[in-house]
């Protein structure tokens, strides 16, 4: 009788007709769980060029309110019938805000006021609003959503990380606010008045 002799690690078999054979076993390892790494925050979208171009020209536009709504109304969902302003929300209701200018010949105040879009933040769900009295001017951050209006004292510069950036004048002083979006709306997230550094130039 032959002597057979199989290499490790495989194992000897007796094959049909009496015939001797090797075969390597199957041996499965299992692999250790990979961990998954957490996923990092996704940049927030830049604001587009088109609402960039837009708030710009707000700023340095001369105060042609009504040729610069023209622009801010196209292709968004807001119109204008007369003296006022429509701002359809996103579950299909509307704000409306209707601008007085009964008594402006007689500088009264409370009968004289403009309601202007300023320009639709698509990336914040905001329609900025300018808000004109006699000798007066804020500006008011409407979520699309609720219809919730918040108003802040100053043009706002909006970031792409949904933060919009405000100064106002109290005493004749500036304060820098920061307001944020969330999910119940806009809040004045932070809040500084610097210190006088001696001068007229306040730096923050």
């Amino acid at each position: 009788m032959r002597s057979y002799k199989c290499a490790k690690p495989a194992i000897m078999l007796v094959l049909v007709g009496g015939l001797w054979g090797c075969q390597t076993p199957s041996i499965e390892i299992a692999s250790a769980p990979v961990k998954a790494e957490p996923a990092l925050p996704s940049a927030p979208e830049p604001v587009p060029a088109a609402v960039t171009d837009l708030l710009e020209a707000w700023n340095h536009g001369g105060g042609d309110y009504p040729e610069h709504e023209k622009r801010a109304l196209v292709g968004v969902p807001a119109r204008r019938n007369g003296d006022t302003l429509f701002l359809t929300l996103t579950n299909g209701r509307e704000r409306r805000y209707k601008s007085v200018t009964t008594h402006c010949e007689l500088d009264d105040e409370k009968h004289c006021y403009y309601y202007y879009l300023v320009a639709y933040l698509r990336g914040q769900g905001t329609f900025l609003v300018s808000y004109s009295r006699f000798e007066d001017q804020t500006y008011m951050l409407v979520d699309a959503k609720t219809g919730t209006a918040v108003e802040i004292p100053d043009y706002p510069k909006v970031s792409p990380s949904q933060i919009a950036i405000a100064t106002e004048e109290e005493a004749l002083e500036p304060v820098l606010q920061i307001w944020r979006k969330t999910a119940q709306g806009w809040i004045n997230e932070f809040r500084l008045k610097p210190e006088d550094p001696g001068g007229d130039l306040y730096t923050y």
